[in-house]
């Protein structure tokens, strides 16, 4: 039995660079429609990375902004007891907010 596989240029130029390439096989018709081979399509694991900005680093966590939101994280202990981390999550937002108020007014000048 005779199998067609096809692979695209760039898959083959990494392959013969001694690349490994991951991807997936696929039974699709040949290019003229007569008979069926198997194509290969590589994964895209290009990395995506952050595109948030910090606003402002804070002493329990951080305030970030990206294309679309605005990103608050706290992390307090639980020893505190459930007031006190009341207390400290309640500055602490407190104080993120004043900094991006003071960058907005920043910005708009």
């Amino acid at each position: 039995m005779r199998i067609e596989v096809e692979v695209s240029q760039e898959v083959l130029a990494a392959i013969m660079n001694g690349k490994c390439v991951e991807g997936r096989l696929r039974q699709q018709l040949s290019s003229l429609g007569t008979h069926q081979v198997i194509g290969f399509a590589p994964y895209n694991r290009k990395p995506r990375g952050s595109q948030d900005k910090v606003i402002c680093q804070l002493e329990n966590g951080w305030l970030k902004e990206s294309p679309r939101c605005i990103k608050f994280y706290n992390s307090v202990k639980k020893e505190l007891g459930r007031r006190m981390v009341d207390v400290v999550m309640h500055r602490e937002l407190k104080s993120a907010m004043e900094v991006m108020e003071i960058q907005e007014i920043l910005d708009n000048i």
